[in-house]
């Protein structure tokens, strides 16, 4: 491990003791956990919402709109999830790339009562079969802070990003390169995508760079394409009124079954659900 991500994790480590032991992430843009501390006072609740199919959906649901908008913005971004708890993402642009985010949380802003947020969400949880006397138990050891604590808060995380951009911690070789993959996938999503025409691309073998990118990135070639595919298709469903079919297309799939296969593996739900879903939300957020 380099020396500047061992002193980004010491920094997060300590900064998640110093102000309430809630978890602190940091995942780069290709979904490697630089850091992610799960021994922290959320952890089992956010485990329990996790582990049930329903909590599972809503969690992943809002998590993806929310970093969608935080990459889209550049800037960072402090929400309530749909257990009315806050986490707050900070995402880091180097020369308008992505290269990574933020992402701390959840806890209790005290713009309300624990006991208020509770009783709204409990008919939720029990309709879910959850266990509530557990849930009940894990929701309020969650910390409650103020909004002097949570500007406090984001002021820390602003000095680790900007420190991050300093240190350049993925300015590596091994970085350059799956980058030029990432930007051949984004400038091609449309078409057919192989792995001979990345190679190709690359003056590389097929099998050196099938190879090498499930070494660096723990993913296949193939499933890092699917998942680039549908998370292009998930902002697509969000953002524009374009028929399934033609989001599909969109994102380079021709079979509208296919795609929507495609989407509920990767999603856990159908590709309308899921606009459906995102579109229910805003509505109850207004």
């Amino acid at each position: 491990m380099k020396n500047n991500e061992l002193l980004l994790i010491q920094s997060l480590h300590s900064l998640s003791n110093m102000i309430g032991g809630v978890e602190i992430k940091f995942f780069t843009s290709m979904g490697e956990g630089i850091y992610v501390n799960r021994e922290n006072r959320n952890a089992s609740f956010c485990a329990m919402m996790f582990a049930s199919p329903y909590g599972y959906r809503y969690c992943t649901e809002c998590d993806n709109k929310w970093l969608d908008y935080a990459k889209i913005s550049g800037k960072p971004i402090k929400y309530k999830c749909h257990m009315n708890l806050t986490e707050i993402i900070f995402p880091i642009h180097i020369e308008e790339k992505h290269i990574g985010s933020f992402f701390y949380g959840q806890f209790h802003e005290d713009d309300e009562s624990v006991d208020a947020k509770w009783e709204r969400i409990a008919p939720k949880l029990k309709e879910w079969k959850i266990d509530m006397n557990k849930a009940r138990t894990n929701y309020f050891s969650l910390p409650v802070f103020s909004e002097k604590k949570v500007n406090d808060i984001m002021t820390l995380l602003t000095m680790l990003v900007e420190a991050c951009k300093s240190m350049e911690l993925y300015a590596s070789e091994k970085n350059s390169t799956i980058d030029k993959i990432d930007k051949y996938i984004e400038d091609n999503m449309a078409e057919k995508i192989s792995l001979e025409q990345i190679a190709r691309f690359l003056h590389m073998s097929p099998s050196y760079l099938s190879t090498y990118f499930k070494k660096n990135t723990n993913i296949t070639l193939f499933n890092y394409i699917q998942v680039k595919r549908i998370r292009r298709a998930c902002v697509l469903l969000k953002m524009t009124d374009e028929s399934i079919r033609i989001v599909g297309n969109m994102v380079g799939f021709e079979d509208q079954n296919y795609f929507s296969k495609a989407f509920a593996k990767v999603m856990k739900t159908s590709p309308l659900n899921y606009r459906n879903s995102f579109r229910l939300t805003l509505q109850s957020d207004e």
